[in-house]
């Protein structure tokens, strides 16, 4: 790789999910200010959020709570640690790539990304990176860059300001693949063995030693390169991560039966909401519940279903997709 090239990931997983990883980004790297950092102020009113404190009753993947379930909370942590860690190793912001990883989910619905496209399909324009840095622009009084990579995390959306921003989006991939791997092996739905042979050389097979392998390869090609990157070794295997977690587990028999008993549960309560109000509101009302909630208020009665009876009545797959 060239400094200056933007060679796409090859596993293309389609305009769902777009392109895997971007190998190098937009933003030029530069040695943050000394002394007390000026988003100190920003992370720590993230921390004291209504909105961060809802993620803990949202679900990462599985429907919780027990074994094998995270919280958007945990996740959020996670990311935000991971996303310190790369800038402390780049002499960036820590505390600005804190606050944004820490606050990124903020706009989250409830019931994970089934929430996000039931809520999208009475809301066309819901995303909930923007909401959640319009919510937590009226609510935390974040600075602009702190929104802005709140606003543009996801690799879908246009690039962000700064490293820092930058950063997040590797964090987020990287705090996801991980800890939803290993979720799936306390729940019997996979083992560390099963994981396919680039991801087992590149990155290892705990957790901690997939998110140290791929930190250090943003901080080493970074500094290299002068721009947010990854080397195309890792971006490759990480890359072929995420297409078998989405093979096995993201689609899997687990999680689609709680997807589709998440999807009645919401448009039971979406149902009541709009009997009197408008659709904006509707979102306000939705945005400020969890993954209980939805069940609790639920006129069909249907209860959001823990992943460990489910789990124990799936049989782990014979012959794992890699």
């Amino acid at each position: 790789m060239t400094r200056g090239t933007r060679p796409w990931e090859a596993t293309d997983l389609g305009p769902r999910f777009g392109p895997t990883a971007r190998l190098t980004g937009p933003c030029p790297l530069r040695v943050e200010h000394s002394g007390v950092e000026r988003h100190q102020g920003d992370l720590a009113r993230v921390r004291d959020t209504d909105e961060l404190a809802r993620l803990d009753g949202i679900g990462q993947v599985f429907t919780g709570p027990g074994p094998g379930y995270t919280s958007r909370l945990t996740h959020s942590v996670e990311v935000s640690t991971i996303a310190a860690r790369l800038a402390d190793g780049l002499n960036l912001s820590t505390s600005l790539a804190a606050a944004i990883g820490l606050a990124h989910d903020c706009g989250h619905p409830p019931l994970s990304h089934v929430g996000e496209e039931i809520v999208a399909s009475f809301s066309p324009t819901f995303s909930h990176a923007s909401y959640g840095a319009e919510r937590l622009a009226a609510s935390a009084n974040l600075s602009p860059d702190v929104l802005d990579g709140i606003r543009n995390h996801s690799w879908s959306c246009p690039n962000p300001a700064t490293p820092e921003g930058e950063l997040v989006r590797w964090a987020d991939r990287i705090a996801y693949l991980a800890r939803d791997f290993a979720d799936s092996v306390t729940l019997g739905l996979a083992e560390y063995a099963d994981l396919p042979p680039r991801v087992a050389r590149e990155l290892g097979h705990g957790r901690d030693e997939q998110v140290a392998a791929l930190v250090d390869s943003v901080v080493t090609t970074s500094r290299r390169y002068g721009v947010v990157s990854m080397g195309e070794g890792p971006a490759r295997a990480l890359a072929e991560f995420r297409r078998f977690n989405l093979l096995n587990f993201y689609r899997s028999d687990l999680v689609m039966c709680q997807a589709i008993v998440n999807a009645e549960c919401l448009r039971a309560v979406i149902a009541d909401l709009l009997r009197g109000d408008r659709v904006e509101t509707m979102v306000e009302q939705v945005l400020a519940l969890t993954d209980l909630d939805i069940a609790r208020r639920s006129r069909s009665g249907v209860q959001v279903p823990s992943v460990r009876p489910i789990a124990r009545s799936i049989a782990r797959p014979s012959s794992l997709a890699s």
